[in-house]
């Protein structure tokens, strides 16, 4: 006789954590714009506007870096 035991997923398929929505301010390309023209960070910031959230890049190692030059 066999049985069926369910299993989880070992690893994580979300982040682990994450900021509750209230704490989170999105803001629009203008905005975004107007911070680098007034030096509160500049374009060589390791930065993405993603949505409206300013989300920090993920540093390139070889591969990464490989791939994008081949796409």
């Amino acid at each position: 006789m066999s049985t069926i035991i369910p299993t989880h997923p070992t690893a994580a398929t979300e982040s682990a954590w994450a900021p509750p929505a209230e704490s989170l301010y999105r803001m629009s390309l203008d905005q975004y714009e107007a911070m680098v023209a007034s030096c509160v960070f500049s374009r060589g910031d390791r930065l993405h506007l993603i949505r409206g959230l300013l989300v920090a890049k993920m540093t390139q190692n070889t591969p990464h870096s490989t791939a994008d030059l081949l796409c």
